[in-house]
């Protein structure tokens, strides 16, 4: 809320001379009555010869000036209603609303600082907070130009947080920036999140994948994977060469589903496990290896 003792002070005011305006017109229409009523008794009294027409003429301008007063005090009673909605809305202005439900990123000036539209004032404040929409944010990728033909919208994305690396959230392409980073060669995307996690924050770096169709529940469930020319068919057995203190020593694995040049591994390995991937068809079972950096 900004400064605003004077705008309420101009409020309270507006309020004082509409509660006086009102008084006023109570009081000019007690006067407008009893001269009313004077004014008929004139009327009847006039043609009998009880009052003279001096008299009768007094009355009647009263009876006009009473009408007059009336009119002229409703006329201030709607100017003083138009001066209290402005004084109100004047007062509205002191008070800073989010165009949005948002959460507060930084809070950047304090109280007794200056703000201005554009900081252009010295030592003035550009902005008194700065917020985000939550429920609006996107990754912003850069793909490249030969690559970027590959992407259309809505296409159905997968998201990876360095902040939550075991977490994946589902996503699609919001829109394609019709323009390109020459220096970088790439187009930005924008990938909406269909997926929401309270850790989320704006500006976190987060890594996406393209995909041709959105994935399965089962497919959403991490999968042990190896270089398909890693692997070796030897009497009806897939092995792959696991390199264990210096020696490469053989094992058996089952495979499941195969991804491009990626083969899913079922059992006979762990996540942490070191294999050989060339030259496979020369490595015997006590080989001993040197793993270099």
């Amino acid at each position: 809320r900004l400064e605003s003792d004077d705008l309420e002070a101009a409020r309270n005011r507006a309020l004082a001379d509409l509660e006086f305006v009102r008084f006023k017109i109570e009081q000019v229409k007690a006067e407008l009555t009893d001269a009313t009523r004077s004014h008929q008794r004139n009327k009847q009294l006039l043609p009998k010869q009880y009052i003279s027409m001096a008299e009768y003429d007094v009355g009647e301008a009263r009876y006009r000036t009473a009408r007059a007063a009336l009119s002229a005090e409703e006329a201030a009673l709607k100017a003083s209603r138009a001066a209290l909605r402005e004084a109100a809305v004047n007062l509205e202005y002191a008070v800073i609303r989010a165009p949005f439900d948002a959460l507060v990123l930084t809070k950047n000036a304090d109280i007794g600082d200056i703000v201005t539209p554009v900081g252009a004032a010295a030592d003035s404040k550009s902005a008194v907070v700065n917020i985000a929409d939550m429920d609006s944010l996107m990754v912003e990728v850069d793909v490249s130009e030969s690559n970027i033909r590959q992407v259309y919208v809505k296409q159905p994305c997968e998201i990876r947080l360095d902040a939550l690396p075991e977490a994946r959230f589902a996503g699609r392409v919001h829109m394609i920036v019709p323009t390109a980073d020459r220096s970088k060669a790439s187009v930005m995307v924008k990938i909406a999140f269909l997926e929401k996690d309270r850790q989320m924050l704006p500006e976190m770096s987060a890594k996406a994948a393209f995909l041709s169709q959105p994935l399965t529940v089962t497919e959403k469930e991490p999968v042990m994977a190896v270089p398909t020319a890693a692997l070796m068919e030897a009497k009806g057995e897939n092995i792959v060469f696991q390199v264990q203190d210096g020696k490469i020593m053989k094992k058996t694995v089952r495979l499941g589903r195969q991804w491009g040049d990626m083969t899913e591994v079922k059992s006979g390995l762990a996540s942490d496990d070191v294999i050989a991937l060339n030259p496979i068809h020369r490595l015997k079972q006590g080989t001993k290896v040197v793993i270099s950096d």
